[in-house]
């Protein structure tokens, strides 16, 4: 099979994802008790007031036609309206994604470098203090819960040591977003020049990067060790220590090149799953990026939020799974397509 074929077996594969996705969406949004026009309106509302908010809705339509319409909206690039916020889920979306981005970027590098860093020391230690400290701490984070962690720190580092500004989002209450910005807050305040705003922003940023990024260390950080211990054990590793190599050449040169490469192909889902974490993270630090706003939504049941951040996070994987699909064929060009 030529690329272009694969290709397009690919995005066909992905459209039909995310049609099953949209089905998913819809179904699990109305199996939710409770009614959304009534959840709009003052608990005294009469029923006729329900009835047409209902209407508005579009809800007194049969399942199927409803279905059909969020469809056709999809198709469209429309994912519905945000009765609770009164814009658009798109409009809502350009707000606050550059918060989950900034999140999740930091949170993925941070992973990446200590996480790479950590299985190496482990590796070339390996049985010893530090390989059973760094097995234990991986353990650690794969095996807590993310917003147990996120709780814990923010009462020890926050209300107990005071080393953290209060979990109020994103910056201080006194302090204000650059107008006009990109709403990636540590590139506009350094664009501008704002020291205090940059602090600020990354004081805020501190504790939610750290705990976003712990369970992704610690994956990061065995699948490194392990990769590091398979690659150490090869003929042409112990042929380059019998020859006299030096022995952070073999470790940087031959053994991390070729034990890193299970990792580099996980960054991309690592990234894909950072996403669909930040949900938790960002109730627990009361971040307004996208993971808060679905959850706000599922409170106040307002479909289309709900809808469009499944739509949203099945689009970010299937594009991820696609993008690391491609990376590790350039790795190895001996995979067939």
């Amino acid at each position: 099979m030529n690329f272009s074929r694969y290709l397009l077996k690919r995005v066909v594969f992905m459209l039909l994802v995310l049609i099953g996705a949209s089905i998913v969406a819809f179904i699990l949004v109305r199996v939710v008790p409770g009614d959304p026009a009534r959840m709009l309106l003052p608990p005294q509302a009469k029923q006729e007031d329900v009835d047409r908010v209902r209407i508005k809705m579009g809800l007194d339509r049969p399942y199927i036609k409803q279905y059909l319409n969020y469809l056709k909206s999809l198709l469209e690039g429309d994912l519905g309206f945000s009765y609770h916020t009164g814009r658009t889920v798109v409009e809502e979306f350009k707000l606050r994604l550059p918060a989950t981005i900034e999140l999740s970027l930091l949170s993925l590098g941070f992973a990446a470098l200590v996480g790479v860093w950590l299985g190496i020391i482990s590796a070339v230690h390996k049985n010893g203090l530090i390989d059973h400290a760094s097995r234990l701490f991986s353990i650690g984070g794969i095996s807590a819960p993310g917003f147990w962690i996120g709780l814990l720190c923010i009462y020890i580092f926050y209300y107990k040591l005071s080393w953290v500004p209060a979990p109020t989002g994103r910056l201080s209450l006194t302090k204000e977003v650059v107008a006009g910005g990109s709403g990636f807050l540590l590139f506009d305040a350094l664009k501008n020049g704002d020291w205090d705003l940059f602090k600020d922003a990354f004081m805020h940023l501190l504790l939610p990067v750290l705990v976003l990024s712990y369970s992704f260390l610690a994956m990061i950080c065995r699948l490194t060790r392990a990769g590091m211990i398979e690659v150490s054990q090869q003929d042409y590793i112990k042929f380059a220590k019998s020859c006299g190599v030096k022995t952070n050449k073999i470790i940087w040169k031959y053994s991390l090149k070729n034990g890193i490469k299970p990792v580099l192909t996980m960054l991309g889902m690592f990234l894909a799953q950072l996403i669909g974490g930040v949900v938790f993270i960002e109730t627990v630090f009361n971040w307004p990026g996208i993971g808060r706003y679905a959850v706000d939504s599922i409170n106040f049941l307002d479909y289309g939020p709900i809808q469009g951040f499944i739509i949203f996070m099945a689009l970010i994987y299937v594009l991820i799974n696609l993008a690391v699909d491609l990376i590790y064929m350039a790795i190895d060009p001996r995979i067939q397509y």
